[in-house]
């Protein structure tokens, strides 16, 4: 007798609640208790023991539950003789538990030993047996968790292979057909994640199409299936910028959601999943609603998920991270404050050979980082370089996530150069970034985001030692990315944003008003294309008015400095109290109202750029490295109030 027929005789839901599953439990344990070692059924009664166990774990998440689940495998695979039929099923459930403790406590020599074992079961099943699918289906997950580990394509490529002969072994009509699919597709979309190939997310997406179709709307792993669609729907929305593809995938994770019964042990990754959609939306459009719903949802994971659970970090991670996009919307230090506390949790329950652990140091890093921003303070930034240099030491060459790492690492070295001026800092962002510009292949979907952020780095040596060369080849990358990034896509505005940043600094060198000519027409384009609050509306706003007024500067032409001063002042109209780009806008703007008071003469000008002046001094902490510009600014302004009065 199996698991599901054991649990049918005894009146028991194996997905039901704890108690369903206890009860189980006590009804497996007399079986075994009461059996004899020679009794023929003695290694099927360890299984299913082992079986509801392991469910248990499921909802508990306590290691000790899973540790009696490992051993009771063990023994229903040691008292199986080797040519028994039932051995290949045994070892598969074996092989399985030790995936899952791989899973929680990122120890390899599990998942090593659950390939090796799902490798037997397989070669001890002939080819036409009805469970070799299952066996095939279950050594490719585990060869895809290698691969998430070790960045080794073969594994990848294997397992693929395996998912493919798992859905063709399968045949139509059969129950576990969408499961199988549903598989391939997760694989194909991280074969995706590595190379860039549209093919094979649009085949992911196509195989989670059909293993929808397949499941019945009341069958319990519709949810589960719609949930993946949505995930390769948001795949395809970050690529193309295809705000369709992000609609149907947060209308499949609320579907999934509404579908899933509290108390149910996949409630919380699918409430985090449309957390991360209503994220993404937010970005696009910048409504606020989106984002509040998708921290509520975030915490509401967190809240349903035990303390030693081996999700509850990743859950933790996700909800410090909408966090920290409230922050950057409002400026409120609290909510960065929390975001970085969860990022500590995050990291402290993530075991230190865990493949996450590198992705929860980043996370924390970037967020110490914003601190550091705010407030000036360096041991937050030498924290995140810190952490950044963990997290890239930790991940193996050819690991997928390696390029980002590097990336990332490049980005807090050239913070800290802007503090220091220290010029090996300069050099070492700019190596990391081309290593992480060499490691992401053509058509990646974060191809021009790290081609952009090169681009930026050679930019600052530009500034620091007037080499043209650098100045070129940061506005030739910045055209790359441009070019990359289709239409529609939420990164457009930024990425032309910074072109025109660029070309500025070419005609500020060069003196060619193309140049700047240019500037202006991508700064207007980067504005248009960003919605109303939008986070990031108020530096685009103060990037064009800059513009204008060096246009204004070289043409005399007064419409150019009126619409600088109005742009700038919506810059500090979409910037709240407490922001940390607020001294900076204010600035901004009294610099036009000081050119225009030069102009005109008209002393309410002046007046009005002294008063900016003293607010930007006021928001800024007295040791941020900003202060001292603000002070001499508001000196500057006041000289010229006692030369005119």
């Amino acid at each position: 007798m199996d698991i599901e027929a054991f649990a049918a005789r005894n009146g028991i839901d194996k997905e039901g609640s704890r108690d369903d599953i206890s009860e189980a439990m006590d009804w497996a344990k007399l079986d075994v208790h009461l059996a004899e070692d020679s009794n023929p059924l003695f290694a099927r009664w360890l299984n299913n023991l082992g079986g509801f166990v392991e469910s248990l774990y499921e909802r508990t998440g306590e290691i000790k539950n899973l540790e009696e689940a490992i051993e009771t495998a063990r023994q229903a695979v040691t008292s199986t003789p080797d040519d028994h039929p039932d051995l290949a099923a045994w070892l598969n459930n074996l092989g399985n538990k030790l995936g899952r403790r791989y899973e929680r406590t990122g120890e390899t020599k599990d998942l090593e030993e659950a390939i090796d074992i799902a490798r037997q079961a397989v070669k001890s099943t002939p080819d036409d047996h009805p469970d070799q699918a299952a066996w095939l289906n279950n050594l490719g997950n585990k060869l895809g968790r290698r691969y998430k580990r070790t960045g080794e394509m073969k594994d990848l490529e294997e397992a693929i292979k395996t998912a493919r002969q798992a859905v063709k072994s399968t045949p139509d009509g059969h129950p576990d057909l969408a499961a199988m699919l549903t598989n391939l597709g997760n694989k194909l979309e991280s074969r995706y994640e590595r190379t860039g190939e549209m093919i094979d997310l649009e085949e992911a997406i196509e195989t989670a199409r059909q293993a929808v179709q397949l499941t019945p709307d009341d069958h319990p792993n519709l949810a589960a299936m719609l949930n993946n669609i949505g995930h390769k729907l948001g795949r395809r929305y970050e690529r193309t910028g295809e705000m369709k593809d992000l609609e149907e995938a947060i209308e499949t994770a609320r579907q999934a959601v509404q579908l899933t019964p509290d108390g149910h042990p996949g409630q919380a990754r699918r409430l985090n999943n449309l957390g991360g959609f209503l994220v993404r939306r937010y970005e696009r459009t910048g409504n606020m609603g989106d984002l509040e719903e998708a921290i509520e949802t975030a915490r509401q994971a967190v809240q349903l998920t035990p303390d030693d659970h081996p999700d509850l970090a990743d859950w933790l991670n996700n909800l410090g991270n909408k966090l920290g996009r409230r922050y950057k919307r409002t400026g409120e230090m609290d909510d960065l404050e929390e975001a970085i506390q969860i990022a500590r949790q995050a990291v402290k329950s993530t075991p230190d050979d865990h493949p996450s652990l590198a992705a929860m140091l980043t996370n924390l890093g970037n967020k110490l980082e914003s601190r550091y921003e705010r407030t000036g303070q360096m041991r937050d930034l030498e924290e995140a370089i810190d952490i950044a240099r963990q997290a890239a030491k930790s991940t193996p060459d050819g690991h997928p996530n390696l390029a980002a790492w590097l990336n990332n690492l490049g980005a807090f070295l050239k913070s800290r150069y802007k503090r220091t001026g220290e010029t090996k800092d300069l050099e070492e962002a700019i190596k990391l970034a081309r290593q992480a510009v060499e490691l992401t292949p053509h058509g990646h979907p974060d191809l021009a985001s790290r081609l952009n952020s090169l681009g930026t780095k050679l930019e600052s040596r530009y500034e620091r030692t007037g080499e043209t060369k650098d100045l070129e080849e940061a506005i030739k990358l910045a055209r790359q990315a441009v070019e990359l990034t289709p239409h529609g896509h939420p990164d457009l505005a930024s990425r032309l944003n910074n072109l025109g940043t660029k070309l500025e600094s070419r005609y500020e060198r060069t003196g060619e008003m193309k140049n700047l000519e240019e500037a202006i027409q991508i700064a207007r384009q980067a504005v248009e294309l960003t919605p109303h609050g939008h986070p990031d509306l108020a530096s685009r706003l103060n990037n064009l008015g800059t513009k204008l007024e060096s246009r204004y500067e070289r043409t005399g032409e007064t419409k150019d400095l009126e619409e600088a001063i109005k742009v700038a002042r919506q810059a500090v109209e979409s910037t709240p109290d407490g922001h940390p780009d607020l001294a900076a806008m204010l600035n901004n703007i009294g610099h036009k109202l000081e050119s225009r008071y030069e102009r005109t003469g008209e002393m309410k000008d002046l007046e009005e750029a002294i008063d900016i002046a003293r607010q930007a001094v006021k928001s800024t902490p007295d040791d941020h490295p900003d202060q001292a510009a603000w002070l001499n600014n508001l000196g500057n302004k006041l000289g010229r109030r006692y030369k005119r009065t």
